[in-house]
């Protein structure tokens, strides 16, 4: 009989193969279990990076956004390095005074915007979303919180070949700082008035003057007219006429534009050289009417305290009566005041810059007077009272010619780049 063979012959070489078999598999396994680990951690770091990328994109986009609001806030900053608006305080600078200077023309430069060295500012961005933000004086450090939620900090520096803009840098903080981006853009001014007036007195309606009369302009731009008119006019003994032309009545341009428009509109386009929407639709215009003031009066004193707070363009739906001693503008900051109404001035009143006024009336008493610096229009009547009435002609006041610069600051199309920076 054949015998049987033993059950654990081949036993251990069937054990080490299946043993190395499954070694085999756990590498492998493990190994494929370690790429594909490795695999998500890296698009984990891709996609944390992507979104702090982003993150700071916006922000630095925001900075920008943020400057340009700023530059173009007609309202005085407190004491470095706040950012806070600072009422009333005789001295206080504009935002855009302290990072964009605004400056006359001087003897070896012309007028411009010449930002100082090292003038910057940013804010941080809170977890509930709101702005801290820090306003120091050019040299200065920007001193703010290294918020997890992000911040920015912004940059002002004069641009090439153009005195009248600036260049503003902004670089985005991501959380943490994990996240770096830059954008830079060109800021150029737009001029609250496109076009000086055509004599330093124009009324589409009658002038008539009681008092003393005095009209200055030796300007040849404005063909040195002392005073247009499409009605007539008519002056006192004590008239003293200062000016490179004689004045000129019943001018059937100025007559005709009076009768066409009714509401006032069409006139203020003609001598601003913009339309009345973009006007009152600008951020650097204040409106005062009847929400801000019950009786002229107090129109008058509302229109005083904004300019005090740092206005210098209004426009002002509601009749108003400037007080006695009033002054409104300055060589750096010249005004411009503009109303479909009726404007009422008296008590030695004093404004540089343009009146654009419906009707006006100015009531001084014998001993007092009114005194303009710049220009006078007026689409209906001027009724100048017993009191004096002095207006010299001056494009500097106007924001033209080599005065300080007024008007909007708007972006340059076309000048907006981007800089990302690694992590």
């Amino acid at each position: 009989m054949r015998p049987m063979p033993h059950p654990n012959a081949h036993g251990p070489h069937r054990g080490a193969v299946t043993l190395a078999l499954t070694a085999t598999l756990l590498l492998v396994t493990s190994l494929v279990a370690l790429y594909t680990q490795r695999r998500l951690w890296f698009e984990q770091q891709a996609s944390s990076n992507q979104v702090r990328s982003i993150r700071a994109s916006e922000l630095a986009q925001a900075g920008l956004d943020w400057a340009l609001a700023q530059l173009n806030t007609p309202a005085q900053l407190a004491d470095a390095p706040s950012c806070q608006s600072a009422n009333n305080t005789v001295g206080a600078q504009l935002f855009r005074e302290r990072y964009a200077s605004p400056r006359a023309a001087q003897a070896t430069t012309p007028r411009g915007l010449y930002p100082p060295a090292d003038a910057s500012a940013g804010c941080s961005l809170t977890e509930d979303g709101a702005l801290q933000c820090s306003c120091p004086s050019p040299g200065q450090a920007v001193d703010m919180p290294n918020s997890q939620a992000g911040r920015f900090v912004v940059q002002f520096v004069a641009a090439a070949d153009d005195p009248l803009a600036i260049d503003v840098l902004s670089t985005g903080h991501a959380e943490g700082g994990g996240g770096l981006a830059q954008v830079r853009q060109t800021l150029k001014l737009a001029h609250a008035l496109v076009h000086p007036p055509a004599a330093a007195v124009l009324v589409g309606g009658n002038f008539q003057a009681a008092g003393p009369l005095r009209i200055i302009n030796q300007d040849p731009v404005a063909q040195g007219v002392p005073l247009r008119a499409g009605g007539s006019v008519t002056t006192g003994a004590d008239t003293v006429l200062q000016a490179l032309s004689s004045v000129i009545e019943h001018d059937a341009t100025l007559a005709q534009l009076r009768a066409a428009d009714l509401s006032g509109e069409r006139f203020f386009e003609v001598i601003a050289g913009r339309t009345l929407p973009s006007y009152l639709t600008d951020p650097m215009t204040t409106v005062i009417d009847a929400s801000t003031c019950g009786t002229p009066t107090e129109c008058g004193a509302a229109l005083v305290a904004s300019h005090r707070r740092g206005g210098q363009q209004f426009w002002l739906k509601a009749e108003v009566s400037l007080s006695p001693s009033t002054q409104l503008g300055s060589v750096e900051r010249p005004v411009l005041i503009a109303t479909p109404g009726r404007l009422n001035l008296s008590g030695d009143s004093t404004i540089r810059g343009m009146v654009i006024a419906g009707d006006l009336h100015i009531d001084d008493p014998a001993a007092g007077g009114t005194a303009v610096v710049g220009a006078l229009v007026v689409r209906g009547d001027l009724v100048q009272g017993a009191g004096a009435l002095s207006v010299s002609y001056d494009r500097t006041a106007l924001g033209m010619a080599g005065g300080a610069p007024m008007g909007l600051l708007t972006p340059v199309p076309g000048t907006w780049r981007d800089q990302l920076a690694g992590y």
